[in-house]
């Protein structure tokens, strides 16, 4: 975590230490596999769990975002259903007065700008 002043108050963030282990190229798996037995109520459940810790950790609306959007990439990169993701989304923040400013389609869509970012950067990395 992140602790900084903000002129008149205390602000904290989510620390990135997975970063730094990239860095080191070392792999990092932070949620179960799409195709694994685990049940679906346990691997849609860390969700929740890591949406809560978002919400108590980070004090500014834009960080929070930030961080539900790289959870959100996080677990569409590992192939789980946008659709059931979106649901578990909804229900925690329709639950949550902290993150109740917060859609799952306001997640769905910053994920969405990021993607097509991303493929107009290697598009252009890859013209010269």
């Amino acid at each position: 975590m992140i602790i900084s002043h903000d002129h008149s108050i205390w602000q904290s963030n989510l620390y990135g230490k997975r970063i730094e282990l990239k860095r080191n190229c070392l792999k990092v798996n932070k949620f179960p596999d799409s195709k694994s037995q685990i049940s679906k109520h346990c691997k849609y459940g860390i969700v929740t769990n890591q949406l809560h810790h978002y919400t108590v950790t980070c004090t500014k609306s834009a960080y929070l975002l930030d961080a539900d959007v790289n959870l959100y990439s996080a677990y569409a990169d590992k192939g789980y259903e946008l659709s059931t993701m979106q649901q578990h989304f909804n229900k925690f923040f329709r639950y949550n007065r902290a993150a109740q400013f917060l859609q799952a389609a306001d997640i769905h869509e910053k994920y969405l700008q990021r993607q097509t970012l991303a493929a107009c950067c290697l598009q252009h990395y890859y013209q010269f």
